[in-house]
């Protein structure tokens, strides 16, 4: 055979790539509690009456719109817990099927209410109007009691109140699994997510907005001194 002719070489481009959004859904390593509370702004929480959840509207909503078990009242470390915190792991949707929430999420009755509007009222419909049907929301984190963005000495994370979600990604009906960020999802369905998440949560953090939440999608409740006021960062290109 004849002696292979390597090709001429070409210069090496050596401008630094932008990072490569995540293609799949990735399993994220779990966020570790901290050993000790982290400072917090808020009392510790207190036993809830023994009919407080009867008489929680964000809980008896929940009934009909999503699989979400009660949990045992979380009263500590410091000032993390929630009183009457459940366990989501599936919205219902109006035709009779569900979205699964994997792994479950453990959340206030008021988060886990804003999750299940958000994929039963405007994820689940703008999927479908793609030409897609979502079937599943993976979650990197729900409740763990630590500072925010997991630094220690850090103020309190609402997560560690059960009141944050953070999101990595999708699955459709189709066997289809994408990251939050990933260019493949359906167009329809991406070009709703922003809009849709910032409509129904107080905080959005996501890709460009710290350098946190590159691979995840962060949202949460938190109470601020003017109820009408919002933050969302999240650049989408």
């Amino acid at each position: 055979m004849p002696p292979l002719v390597r090709p001429p070489s070409r210069a090496v481009n050596t401008a630094p790539l932008p990072p490569e959004r995540p293609t799949a859904v990735a399993a994220l390593p779990p966020r570790a509690p901290l050993t000790e509370a982290p400072p917090a702004d808020t009392p510790p929480v207190e036993a809830p009456a023994p009919s407080a959840r009867d008489r929680d509207p964000d809980c008896a909503a929940l009934a009909d719109a999503a699989t979400a078990a009660p949990l045992p009242p979380i009263l500590g470390p410091g000032a993390c817990g929630a009183a009457l915190p459940v366990s989501l792991s599936a919205v219902k949707l109006p035709d009779g099927s569900e979205v699964t929430v994997t792994p479950a999420a453990t959340l206030t009755c008021a988060a886990a209410l804003a999750a299940t509007q958000l994929v039963r009222d405007d994820l689940a419909p703008a999927a479908k109007k793609a030409g897609a049907r979502l079937s599943g929301v993976s979650v990197a984190a729900s409740y763990v009691c630590r500072g925010r963005n997991n630094r220690k000495g850090a103020k309190m994370s609402e997560h560690g109140l059960a009141n944050a979600l953070d999101v990595s990604g999708f699955s459709f009906t189709d066997g289809r699994r994408m990251g939050v960020y990933d260019d493949a999802l359906p167009k329809g369905f991406a070009d709703a997510l922003k809009p849709a998440v910032c409509a129904r949560f107080m905080t959005v953090l996501g890709q460009g907005s710290d350098g946190f939440h590159e691979d995840h999608l962060h949202l949460d409740l938190r109470k601020r001194r003017n109820p009408k006021s919002k933050l969302c960062q999240w650049t989408v290109d």
